[in-house]
């Protein structure tokens, strides 16, 4: 059973987006143009884009790991965390929600040198007014990371005021949608797999084309990844798996870029093994 096997989690970033809805300037362009009011409406960055660049490049980074090392769920944001990936997960996690506490500390630092700057690029656009006190600011920014488990069918015999045919029935709609889950779940892993792979194949397949570390990185940390990911222990995932591992990770980028028969080599198998792959999702 997957509660057996993982947990759920729910990552939330806040962010505040420093854009302001300027009416008075909405109104006047509508009247400048003829147009019906509302038919134009003016939003203004009220701050440099700079401002919030670190911030926003902690959330990115946030949000790749957290995908990374999580699968699908549910449309409402929970995402399959297998057991073994935890602790990894919270260390990584706590990092980075601290250098995302750090990114929003030196923007609070900097908001008065901001506003000051903002004066300079909005010219008659800048109003005081649109810039909120810096305790409200800090209250928009937030990493939320929020685990539950997953239900699990045995626990619905202890509901109470529920007849058993009701218990039953409900028991039958909870297996059938984690099965959905599952499935969905497992085939989130093959394509993460197919499309590593169909890169590789693409990329060292075009002759003389540069192509960044990360194209093999990406792959050996996938391969290294998955057992942990397969929370069903499918063996045609962990059979490919190992096949790429062996056949497909075995030269470093440099090695490839210098190696022209390697890199040819390690293309034609690629693509012989993302062909082999599409059968399974």
């Amino acid at each position: 059973m997957l509660s057996e096997k993982a947990m759920l989690v729910e990552l939330v970033i806040r962010q505040c987006a420093f854009r302001k809805l300027d009416k008075q300037v909405s109104q006047e362009v509508n009247w400048d143009k003829k147009a019906d009011s509302g038919a134009a409406r003016v939003n203004k960055s009220i701050l440099k884009k700079e401002v919030t660049k670190d911030i926003q490049k902690v959330s990115n980074s946030i949000r790749t790991y957290h995908y990374k090392m999580t699968m699908p769920y549910n449309d409402g944001g929970q995402r399959i965390l297998p057991i073994g990936n935890h602790a990894a997960y919270t260390k990584e996690i706590n990092k980075l929600q601290q250098e995302f506490r750090d990114a929003v500390d030196t923007l609070l630092q900097n908001y008065s040198k901001a506003k000051e700057e903002a004066k300079g690029f909005l010219g008659a656009l800048y109003k005081e007014e649109d810039y909120p006190d810096i305790d409200i600011i800090a209250d928009k920014f937030a990493v939320k990371i929020s685990f539950s488990p997953v239900p699990d069918i045995n626990t619905l015999d202890k509901l109470a005021g529920i007849s058993p045919d009701d218990v039953e029935f409900i028991k039958k709609q909870v297996k059938e949608m984690e099965k959905i889950r599952t499935e969905n779940a497992m085939k989130d892993l093959w394509e993460r797999l197919h499309t590593a792979v169909s890169s590789m194949a693409k990329n060292l397949g075009q002759k003389d084309k540069i192509f960044r570390n990360s194209l093999i990185d990406n792959l050996v940390g996938l391969t290294d990844l998955l057992p942990v990911m397969n929370v069903t222990g499918d063996p045609n995932l962990e059979k490919m798996r190992k096949e790429v591992e062996a056949k497909l990770c075995s030269y470093d980028a440099k090695e490839l870029r210098e190696n022209k028969q390697a890199r040819k080599e390690v293309s034609e198998k690629a693509t012989e093994i993302a062909d082999a792959m599409s059968i399974y999702f």
